[in-house]
């Protein structure tokens, strides 16, 4: 398939990159390939693209593959993550088997940034969403509010997928905030990820969160009821609390409180559940977060980052405009990256997001020695993305990114201050 000796090296790691089985050397061999060719990063997001393409209609309807709870796969993180499986679910929402009696008609009441149907076309407020439709908020500073015929609501955040099926709307990646009427029918509307489905007969307002590894629901008002993927009750879930899901199996189920306003990521425990790119490694100075390559949806390219967990419902830390964010990190040489936040309003039942960043984060830095990263939040604003919305500001996901280069980039400690906290 490929001339050079690397990229046929690159064609045969592949398959077991894709699915996350590369021993230790083969991965260190893999990411050498891809830090010393352009041409070799071009061609894994060429065989990405491939990857996620998703089958025509008329093929046998896709599986999706059982998850692990050791390891997280790269094809159901990539999959998901590029909207690829999110459009190849399509196939499984039952075309022929519609039954426009169980939603009637969902109309997109507002529209906000980018929103897609299918990865093919941008959609306005006003429209209708037909059936078998996956929608896709592009980008963090995107939304969309659906209203549904009996006059519950659906608003879907940035960067997130909805398929609407049958007789339920499946969260496949992302964020949603639901505000369900008292149900008549016999069949009530049920919201649903791949590892779980929330229904509430009673009508509840509540927020459910889709990553890699981990469904979180969380509860305003009301109360849901919560089945695992083959329709098993689990608990149900009542105002103020939050439960949470892996897809092993396990749940804990806790009280929603408002992020802290100082926070320390602890790099002597494992990564959370549901951290999405990065890995930890052993370094002289102690433990430090690795980047990894990785298919970037937004930038529709492969990228050299690290990405934290998706904490919409909980929050990671509560940000304003003196808080004082402090990094500590080493890079092999300097050039050009990111610190990126990814952050919400207070109410985590609203859907307006956006992105405080750092850029040109390492230009000026000194090759091979540990340093700090120091900035604050109201000098993070200059960017598209900038929230549009004023503090306090929530941050729920981390990103470090540094394009297509790999700068030999480790984070030792992140955490963030307020009025003397650590």
């Amino acid at each position: 398939m490929w001339d050079h000796p690397e990229l046929q090296r690159l064609d045969e790691l592949f398959p077991r990159y894709w699915d996350g089985v590369l021993t230790p050397a083969e991965r260190e061999e893999f990411e050498q390939i891809l830090r010393d060719h352009e041409t070799a990063r071009q061609a894994l997001l060429q065989m990405s693209m491939q990857a996620v393409t998703p089958e025509p209609r008329t093929s046998p309807p896709l599986r999706l593959p059982e998850p692990t709870p050791k390891r997280w796969s790269r094809r159901r993180l990539l999959g998901y993550a590029s909207g690829g499986l999110a459009l190849g679910l399509a196939g499984l929402l039952g075309w022929r088997h519609w039954r426009s009696e169980k939603f009637g008609t969902i109309r997109l009441d507002s529209v906000r940034g980018i929103v897609q149907v299918n990865r093919t076309h941008q959609v306005a407020a006003g429209q209708v969403v037909s059936p078998g439709s996956v929608l896709h908020a592009v980008g963090p500073g995107s939304s969309a509010d659906l209203h549904l015929a009996d006059g519950s609501t659906v608003s879907l955040t940035g960067d997130s997928y909805l398929g609407i099926e049958s007789q339920r709307l499946l969260l496949h990646q992302g964020n949603a905030s639901a505000q369900i009427q008292p149900q008549n029918s016999i069949q009530p509307i049920r919201l649903a990820t791949p590892s779980v489905s929330v229904s509430c007969p009673e009508g509840a307002s509540f927020t459910l969160n889709s990553a890699s590894r981990v469904t979180e629901v969380g509860v305003r008002q009301g109360q849901a009821s919560v089945s695992d993927s083959s329709g098993n009750f689990v608990d149900r879930v009542r105002a103020g609390e939050v439960l949470a899901m892996r897809s092993s199996g396990q749940y804990v189920k806790e009280m929603l409180t408002s992020p802290p306003t100082a926070y320390q990521l602890d790099l002597s425990q494992p990564l959370p559940q549901g951290w999405e790119v990065g890995y930890l490694e052993t370094t002289p100075e102690g433990p430090a977060i690795c980047p990894e390559f990785w298919f970037d949806p937004y930038h529709a390219a492969v990228l050299s980052q690290i990405r934290s967990n998706n904490l919409w419902t909980r929050g990671m830390v509560t940000l304003y405009p003196d808080s004082l964010i402090r990094v500590r990190y080493r890079v092999n040489r300097p050039g050009h990256g990111q610190l990126v936040i990814v952050v919400r309003t207070e109410s985590r039942h609203r859907t307006d997001s956006g992105v405080i960043e750092v850029n040109d984060a390492f230009v000026h830095s000194r090759p091979g020695v540990w340093q700090w990263l120091e900035a604050h939040p109201r000098d993070m604003l200059d960017v598209k993305e900038a929230p549009k919305f004023g503090p306090p500001w929530v941050g729920f996901r981390l990103i470090f990114n540094t394009y297509e280069l790999d700068l030999g980039l480790r984070i030792a400690d992140f955490r963030v201050s307020r009025d003397g906290g650590v």
